[in-house]
């Protein structure tokens, strides 16, 4: 989420302490991965998902924290101990619900993985199985269809605008790196339209064929119009 924190800023009440036990407790690994995808993201950019790479550390040190709570208070103070633990979590938990469900009522609020992209990925899904009347909508287990790769009767290369890691995703179980060898796994917003045309023409000349047809597909957009275009001519 490039606009929230990763972890709550009440949390690192917990979470610093708990790295400081870790390192007392000589668990350094826990330290070690805490701290190492951090580093990393101010080296690689702010924008550097790995960062999350950490959180689910975060939480063993958190916990590291509680149950230190645990064993030092559970006599005398452990509910009141247990209360001031209740209130620090409702100060994280509810802002974060709170953004989550301001985002949810717009799917293009996050601007690197927008909803039109999984749209096209759906659609591009579709058309790499033959599927007859290929379209946007959710289809069961759309993750993992249960398609035999023998009954496809074609192969396909596309060449998407956005949806980078998206449609990866979408295709994993078909071959996504040979289907977005036409961009280079990449995108049209990545190239410019010299570029793209000739990733297009060197995957062609390095395609291996199978006996299949070859579907070559374009998201169409500024970039791509000329080579569509281009291509036309040889549709037979």
């Amino acid at each position: 989420m490039p606009d929230f924190y990763v972890i709550p800023l009440s949390y690192y009440i917990f979470f610093i302490p708990g790295l400081i036990i870790a390192w007392f407790k000589k668990r350094f690994e826990i330290v070690f991965l805490s701290l190492l995808p951090v580093i990393g993201a101010f080296i690689a950019g702010g924008y550097d998902f790995r960062v999350l790479l950490a959180a689910p550390i975060w939480v063993i040190c958190i916990a590291f924290s509680f149950n230190f709570l645990r064993e030092s208070f559970r006599r005398k103070y452990g509910p009141f101990a247990a209360v001031g633990a209740f209130i620090i979590l409702a100060a994280g938990l509810f802002p974060s619900v709170r953004y989550i469900w301001t985002i949810s009522q717009d799917p293009n609020s996050l601007w690197l993985l927008p909803h039109k992209d999984v749209a096209v990925s759906r659609l591009i899904q579709d058309i790499v199985l033959g599927v007859p009347n290929p379209s946007t909508k959710m289809k069961w287990e759309e993750f993992n269809r249960k398609i035999d790769p023998t009954l496809i009767t074609h192969d396909t290369m596309v060449c998407p605008l956005g949806a980078y890691a998206i449609m990866h995703l979408y295709l994993q179980n078909f071959d996504d790196k040979k289907i977005l060898t036409f961009i280079d796994q990449g995108t049209q917003l990545l190239a410019t339209p010299e570029e793209i045309f000739k990733l297009n023409t060197r995957a062609i000349a390095n395609y291996i064929p199978t006996g299949k047809n070859l579907k070559l597909v374009w998201e169409v957009s500024d970039r791509s119009q000329t080579i569509i275009n281009t291509f036309s001519r040889y549709n037979k």
